[in-house]
């Protein structure tokens, strides 16, 4: 603390009244704002100076709380309060019931466990009494897309046989032929001569036409073999290559063309009918090719009988009975072995399948109330102009629908057939429809 100079102490170690700048002048209580009512630090004598009037309210945070100078301590209740005093005072009460509202809710939240919140519910399927009914595509519409006028009656002798090579049609009735150019729609040649002479019975596309004719009806085995006459037609020319008298023809697939003849069953060179190989027949049954082997079919009363043949000797590998209904086949199909019910790989209206496994047997027949017909190795329903892929194994038909803009006289699916992957339909009055249908698919399997 300083002790020299005025106005800084009176040697004693206290303040003295009188300095000018002191604490004591700051927070007036010198001698110059000494009241009557009021003691005088020095002297402590009572002043009995006139009092003096109240100074107006300054702006000091303190002005409540200190007595002043010249004043006489007044009754703080009835005092009036500044301003700031009730500012003050309400803000400190805002703040105090601000810190009870917390405290009440930190309480309330306290006193018990934290509920768990509940998930979002979600919806719970149920099940229904109706099941949901499958939603199918609407059939397509299978335009015509070309329109041939025919010279003659034709015939679609088998339908496991396609009528075509690849670029043109060939189709053969019991008194000629003609083929068909399948882009432009135009008859590119007409058949006849000898060939026809006895009416044509059966007819395949091999590197060539093959046509044969026999005497009697259905099934032809070892004792009509003698009757039957094959003939090979080149294509381009119409002329016959190849006259094979007492010999039947089967059937031609990849390895060749297929006949009968003389105890014995010969494999051809579809190009010019050389011999390529041959296997005894020791059986009384009608040979058949299918499924890639050779098969037996004989009629038998009230049904037939289906076997399988050894490709070498000649010996029956298994056998299967079959429904007298049952003649058209063996035909490989979505992976299996099939007979059906039918002519020429039509049945209309009802039709009966049954399938032949690998040992010669048969798993039984299959009836269903339906049209079902044999294009391009696979099998289709018909039914009031509308076709379908069908898979007789379970009964159901799968991809897509296609409705015929033009029907078959009389609704009859035998006016169809399958030629360049296309659906084709023979019209009364002598024409060719082709429309834009293709009947050919990568999961379906011929053989």
């Amino acid at each position: 603390m300083n002790t020299g100079g005025s106005g800084g102490s009176d040697g004693r170690g206290e303040l003295r009244g009188d300095a000018a700048g002191s604490d004591w002048d700051r927070y007036s209580h010198g001698p110059a704002a000494q009241a009557p009512t009021a003691w005088s630090p020095d002297s402590r004598v009572k002043s009995t100076a006139p009092a003096r009037p109240r100074p107006a309210e300054r702006d000091d945070l303190y002005v409540e709380y200190r007595y002043e100078a010249g004043f006489t301590p007044v009754n703080e209740e009835a005092a009036p309060r500044s301003p700031r005093m009730m500012a003050n005072v309400a803000g400190a009460i805002a703040v105090g019931l601000a810190g009870l509202l917390i405290a009440v809710f930190a309480l309330a939240t306290s006193t018990g466990p934290t509920p768990t919140p509940t998930p979002p519910s979600s919806p719970i399927a149920h099940p229904s009494a109706t099941p949901t009914p499958e939603i199918t595509a609407p059939p397509e519409l299978a335009h015509v897309q070309t329109v041939v006028p025919l010279p003659l009656v034709v015939k679609i002798a088998d339908r496991n046989a396609q009528p075509d090579d690849g670029k043109t049609i060939y189709l053969i009735g019991p008194s000629g032929g003609v083929s068909v150019d399948p882009q432009s729609g135009r008859v590119l040649k007409v058949y006849g001569g000898p060939a026809f002479a006895n009416g044509m019975r059966r007819a395949v596309v091999s590197d060539g036409l093959w046509i044969s004719t026999w005497s009697g009806d259905g099934a032809c085995g070892p004792t009509c073999w003698a009757q039957a006459t094959t003939y090979r037609l080149d294509p381009g020319t119409g002329s016959v290559t190849n006259t094979m008298k007492g010999t039947y023809l089967i059937d031609a697939d990849s390895d060749g063309v297929w006949v009968a003849t003389a105890g014995k069953i010969e494999r051809l060179d579809g190009a010019n009918g050389v011999l390529l190989d041959w296997m005894p027949w020791k059986l009384s049954a009608e040979p058949r090719r299918g499924c890639a082997g050779l098969w037996a079919y004989t009629i038998d009363a009230g049904g037939a009988t289906i076997s399988d043949v050894a490709s070498v000797t000649g010996e029956v590998v298994g056998s299967s009975t079959l429904p007298a209904q049952v003649t058209y086949g063996p035909i490989f199909v979505l992976g299996q072995c099939w007979m059906m019910s039918g002519t020429d790989g039509v049945s209309t209206g009802k039709t009966t399948m049954v399938v032949l496994t690998p040992d010669g047997g048969s798993g039984g027949g299959i009836t269903y109330a339906r049209s079902v017909l044999a294009l391009n190795g696979g099998f289709w329903t018909y039914n009031e102009g509308t076709l379908q892929r069908f898979e007789p194994t379970s009964g159901l038909t799968f991809g897509a629908a296609f409705n015929l803009a033009e029907r078959p006289s009389g609704n009859d699916p035998a006016r169809l057939f399958s030629a360049v992957g296309r659906l084709w339909m023979i019209v009364d009055g002598g024409s060719l429809e082709g429309f834009d249908l293709q009947t050919g698919s990568a999961s379906t399997q011929a053989g």
